[in-house]
């Protein structure tokens, strides 16, 4: 099952509780709070942009052969860095919340590159525009890629979502868009249980369609093993 502990070694870092399951006893998992200083905030919004570079936009470019068409700056660029900092410290207000699993070591990992092993990021919608219910919109779920597909130990990606959702309301939406490309990771929200909505859209970040898929916190949470 896995526990909540404070490490004296991490709270002089990080001064929050983390979650370690027991199946990943090398990894905590953390929401991001909302009044980092402004080193904590930088230090933070470096990790989230050097794992976009290094799990997501790698994987698209060198796995799927997607071009990268955005115009805004790349992920683990100083002005990406900055861009980052302000959506984290502005996600409270705009109902955002940043998930991590964080590498234990004692103390935080000497590279930012390092750091992470898988990002989390929601964001609530209240009263959604067409049908006016709740929304949890999936902004980003990625882990590392080693630690992807390992047999011994029970997946990072459902431990964290399991950890997110364990006490939503089970009428609540949940909304997440796949790369029309990325097959493998649509085999896993379908096998979660969201399916397609809408028709595919463009978002101008990379040279694909992505398809809106959604789904009810019941059945997502009856999926996870939680009802």
């Amino acid at each position: 099952m896995g526990g909540f502990l404070f490490s004296p070694s991490l709270l002089s870092w990080y001064a929050i509780t983390m979650y370690i399951p027991d199946t990943y006893p090398h990894i905590g998992i953390e929401v991001i709070p909302n009044n980092l200083d402004e080193a904590a905030l930088h230090r933070t919004a470096l990790e989230v942009s050097c794992f976009m570079r290094d799990t997501v936009h790698r994987y698209y470019t060198d796995e799927l052969g997607l071009k990268y068409i955005d115009t805004d700056p790349a992920p683990a660029t100083p002005e990406d860095i900055a861009w980052r900092m302000g959506r984290i410290k502005n996600a409270e207000a705009e109902n955002r919340e940043y998930m991590v699993a964080r590498y234990l070591y004692g103390k935080p990992a000497t590279s930012p590159t390092t750091a992470l092993a898988g990002l989390l990021i929601t964001q609530r919608v209240p009263h959604h525009e067409e049908d006016g219910v709740d929304l949890i919109d999936i902004v980003e779920w990625d882990v590392a890629k080693e630690e992807r597909g390992n047999t011994a130990r029970r997946g990072l990606g459902g431990i964290m979502l399991r950890h997110k959702f364990r006490f939503i309301d089970d009428d609540m939406g949940i909304t997440l868009e796949v790369a029309e490309a990325n097959t493998s990771a649509r085999a896993i929200y379908e096998h979660y249980g969201l399916q397609q909505y809408a028709v595919p859209v463009e978002h101008g970040v990379f040279d694909t369609k992505h398809i809106p898929l959604a789904t009810e916190a019941g059945i997502l949470k009856h999926k996870l093993g939680l009802i």
